[in-house]
């Protein structure tokens, strides 16, 4: 059986996985965010800032299941939770060798000791995607959040609809190996094109009110919702914030059109009551 069951949304289907996460293949992103993108290919390594605590405002109004920037969830593990509040340093190379040192000790735990990081990693995951500028540490977070689903297997089940939405746009993260790192544990975690739809669906609210909070902004009003300080005049962090923007709302676009595409499939009547939320 797959890792992760999700018989309680089954979805028949005769596609197969193609360039798209569910056969669809990508949509390239509007010439706008792409010139944005290539404008900010150079990374500078500048320093961001990470607060304690933003609320999420966009244009189309509150974003419910927000990503605050509270304390993480206490973990009893010393060098994991070590590692966790490294992840928040301002040295890019810190953060790098961090997520490395997370990633193996996550791998060196039983399951049994672990259960307090699940929901603070998850929590970790979904702010640094939006935030994280150097694209090493987002694929070595994408390879963790393996590394959790594999242990603890259906028990990850309660943190699906909070780790999916960021999920799914790291499948379509400018940077191709993270979006491959994303899609090869998507793939590996949910084994049929069956599951994966059950995924979709099951995770589709949460997915639509990220995505069109991440759409609605625009370069300025992402960067003060995700407390990351001005550019102040700096050429390189000016760069670095609209490569995130262009990243940002560029995955997101895609995320809701692979979106569209695995929920627009109607649910065939003779299945629709084994069908529960």
């Amino acid at each position: 059986p797959s890792p992760l069951d999700v018989q309680s949304v089954v979805i028949n289907s005769k596609q197969t996985c193609g360039e798209g996460t569910m056969g669809r293949k990508d949509k390239t992103a509007p010439a706008s965010v792409k010139k944005s993108a290539a404008a900010g290919n150079s990374k500078s390594g500048q320093a961001t800032s990470y607060p304690d605590k933003t609320s999420w405002k966009g244009q189309s109004g509150h974003y419910t299941t927000a990503i605050v920037h509270a304390p993480l969830p206490t973990v009893d593990d010393a060098e994991i939770s070590l590692a966790l509040n490294a992840l928040k340093k301002k040295d890019p190379v810190t953060r790098l060798r961090a997520a490395s040192d997370l990633k193996e000790l996550l791998g060196s735990r039983e399951s049994g000791a672990l259960r307090d990081v699940c929901g603070a990693f998850v929590e970790c995951y979904r702010r640094l995607w939006l935030q994280e500028a150097e694209p090493r540490v987002r694929e070595t977070l994408q390879k963790c959040l393996q590394v959790i689903v594999n242990m603890f297997q259906r028990d990850f089940a309660k943190h699906l609809r909070a780790a999916f939405p960021v999920w799914l746009c790291a499948m379509f993260d400018s940077h191709s190996e993270v979006a491959n790192a994303a899609r090869k544990s998507f793939i590996d975690t949910f084994a049929s094109d069956e599951k994966r739809r059950g995924v979709f669906r099951h995770c589709q609210a949460e997915c639509l009110e990220m995505l069109r909070a991440n759409i609605s902004h625009n370069e300025k009003s992402l960067h003060e919702e995700l407390g990351l300080a001005a550019s102040g005049g700096d050429r390189n962090a000016a760069l670095e914030r609209r490569d995130r923007y262009a990243r940002v709302v560029g995955a997101s676009l895609n995320g809701l059109g692979e979106l569209v595409h695995v929920c627009s499939a109607p649910v065939p009547e003779e299945m629709s009551a084994k069908v529960h939320p």
